[in-house]
């Protein structure tokens, strides 16, 4: 599918359909842009953040500037009509220089191709505007926990370092940064007895460390740039901090921002890759929206709606693409029997995830599990880790991980296996330690 033709949803269960209107796609905007409140009852609702006059005001943004103003996947959501929307389409696909059309076209495939990106929302979100030319960098986050403290580093993790990397090569582009996200973190602080400045930093250097070892091992130490976002001044420098501060200071005033955290993200993201270079940002999903019931949904997409409305909203140029990975996995299923998806890089119950710890048995696990009606007895389980495993193979070993078991828990326990040997092996000592401090509940569990 080319990018020209790139304008709403495929149809398939749970998404877009073409026959949707453009009052029905603003639906699904709305259902991402809200706030959660109190109700009478005591319980949280979610209720609606992006008024009309910003609305308007974007949607003429963007029609009166499309050679600058970019909206991705979210121009087919801000209720505009269809013609209007292809009309805009056209003019921003006319700046397309011819030196950048060969990267989009392998971008796609990449998207296409690789099981650990879902293909419908990952295409509709390559930006025309981003300078794959100039070989831009990637960026992705991990934050530390928004119910409780996170209290393992998950295997699925993984899933995002290798897709980057699959993306860099394919591209040839930049550096990956990954951003540990302690700052925002912090603005959880209150809502947990488990949130603490100390408690969070000790946990997102640990995560830091951890990935680092693994990328170094694993032959990929010299294309990353790990670090914890408290030290982002040492990333972009004073005057970049500064525009860094005075962004958050702006945002998180703006009505359909609303949060300190969305406003420190939005501030981030700009700095580290909208600058001139552009970059490919790379996400992770859970779900399409659904058009008929229209929810929040929670993953990065409302971030992302946030973010290219921001920009739109004050004239800024967006030049980031956004891929994305599908979400990560419990073990267990829930009380339905379905699998449940997680953030790739969050863990509030070591048990029920895989971890990316030199002490896990993931074999054990996953039979545990499958004991339990969970594990590898769910397609999307399976799907999930023979994606991340495949990748493994095809960048890192350049073969397939020999097997010795038999038994589906047991196959996929023993590549997984391999995997952390492969990562551990010869620094194991520091990886137990680094675990030992920071995750002691997640070691034998």
């Amino acid at each position: 599918m080319g990018i020209e033709n790139r304008q709403v949803p495929i149809s398939k269960k749970g998404e877009l359909c073409p026959k949707n209107g453009p009052s029905q796609r603003l639906q699904i905007l709305n259902a991402l842009m809200t706030k959660v409140v109190t109700g009478k009852d005591g319980l949280p609702i979610r209720t609606p953040i992006l008024d009309k006059t910003n609305l308007n005001m974007i949607r003429q943004s963007l029609v009166d500037h499309p050679d600058t103003i970019q909206m991705g996947a979210y121009t087919d959501y801000l209720g505009l009509g269809d013609e209007t929307v292809a009309e805009i389409r056209e003019k921003q696909l006319k700046q397309i220089p011819q030196a950048r059309l060969p990267y989009i076209k392998k971008l796609e495939k990449v998207i296409e191709t690789t099981p650990t990106v879902p293909d419908d929302l990952s295409l509709r979100n390559i930006n025309p505007f981003t300078p794959f030319e100039n070989n831009p960098p990637i960026l992705f986050g991990m934050g530390g926990g928004s119910q409780r403290l996170c209290q393992g580093l998950p295997f699925d993790v993984l899933k995002m370092v290798l897709t980057a990397e699959k993306i860099r090569r394919e591209l040839d582009a930049g550096p990956i940064n990954i951003l540990c996200a302690n700052d925002i973190t912090h603005t959880n602080i209150g809502k947990d007895p488990s949130f603490s400045i100390k408690s969070i930093d000790r946990v997102m250097a640990a995560e830091r460390d951890l990935l680092q070892l693994a990328v170094q091992q694993m032959g990929l130490g010299d294309h990353f740039n790990i670090f914890l976002s408290t030290d982002l001044e040492r990333i972009i420098g004073a005057d970049g901090k500064n525009a860094y501060d005075e962004m958050v200071e702006h945002a998180k005033k703006v009505p359909f921002i609303h949060d300190q955290h969305y406003a420190m993200e939005i501030a981030e993201m700009y700095s580290l890759i909208n600058q001139k270079l552009g970059g490919i940002k790379l996400g992770w999903f859970m779900n399409n929206p659904n058009p008929v019931e229209p929810k929040y949904i929670m993953d990065e997409q409302p971030f992302d709606a946030r973010y290219a409305l921001y920009l739109a909203s004050q004239g800024l140029t967006n030049t980031v693409s956004i891929p994305y990975v599908h979400a990560g996995f419990k073990l267990l299923p829930d009380k339905n029997g379905f699998a449940q998806k997680a953030a790739p890089y969050i863990d509030y119950d070591p048990p029920n995830r895989v971890l990316l710890s030199p002490f896990e048995n993931p074999t054990e696990k996953l039979e545990k599990a499958s004991r339990h009606g969970g594990g590898t007895n769910l397609k999307q389980v399976q799907n999930h880790f023979a994606a991340t495993i495949d990748l493994f193979e095809s960048l890192i070993l350049g073969e397939r991980i020999p097997v010795h078991l038999k038994g589906t828990s047991q196959v996929y326990g023993e590549k997984i296996q391999f995997i952390l040997d492969f990562i551990f092996n010869g620094n194991r000592y520091e990886a137990e330690k680094i675990f030992k401090d920071t995750f002691p509940n997640s070691i034998n569990n």
